[in-house]
């Protein structure tokens, strides 16, 4: 399939998608990060969504981790069913610090929703199994010391060893100018080694961008 032209339907303009914020430039998201390419397109009619990688698992330098958290491959983790996710974020190394977060800040203005798939542990198949309360949230941060959660997988309410995707709408709030750093967190466990969960790459998608393809 070969991409015949985008249609950014003013989003090369003045916001800068083209521009000095190098969505389209220096960090790669219509180049060498394939965020444009394999990564990304589903669908059959030729008009399509784009999705976007908001913490990349697969590129360090996008991310932090607490020591309670490992990124892995999905592979390495003895008894998770994996369907086919390469990295993925693991819950449940130590007591404290149990977050992921992304790196620097993310201008979410033009986006919508998030996107991520999750699996929670279950005694005898992988890991330990969460008890009530002890959920997954995501949160945003305008400064990155103050955290709101806006989204949480409660930890009662799914099966154990099941792939679940989650869709999280973004806040108007989270929409600021200047960006906002997001992240997973686990604020309740019962020590190390247990309440386990592992989370996928979580990926925007752009309101309103339409590509057109052809081939």
């Amino acid at each position: 399939v070969s991409q015949s032209r985008y249609q950014a339907l003013g989003y090369t303009g003045s916001i800068g998608y083209t521009g000095s914020v190098g969505f389209v430039g220096s960090r790669g998201y219509a180049g060498s990060k394939g965020d444009k390419g394999d990564l990304g397109y589903t669908g059959s009619t030729g008009n399509i969504a784009y999705f976007d990688r908001l913490i990349d698992f697969d590129t360090p330098e996008t991310y932090s981790a607490g020591g309670g958290v490992t990124v892995t491959d999905a592979s390495s983790i003895s008894g998770l069913y994996s369907t086919g996710f390469q990295k993925v974020a693991r819950f449940g190394n130590t007591l404290l610090n149990r977050n992921v977060q992304s790196r620097r800040k993310r201008v979410l203005t033009n986006y919508d929703k998030i996107y991520f798939q999750f699996n929670k542990a279950g005694s005898g198949i992988w890991g330990e199994t969460p008890d009530a309360f002890e959920d997954i949230q995501l949160e945003y941060s305008t400064d990155g010391s103050s955290w709101v959660n806006f989204y949480s997988v409660n930890a009662s309410a799914y099966p154990s060893n099941v792939w679940t995707t989650a869709t999280a709408v973004i806040p108007s709030l989270a929409k600021v100018a200047e960006g906002a750093y997001i992240r997973f967190t686990q604020d309740q466990n019962s020590g190390s080694d247990t309440d386990n969960w592992v989370v996928t790459i979580p990926t925007i998608d752009v309101v309103g961008y339409v590509v057109i393809v052809t081939g």
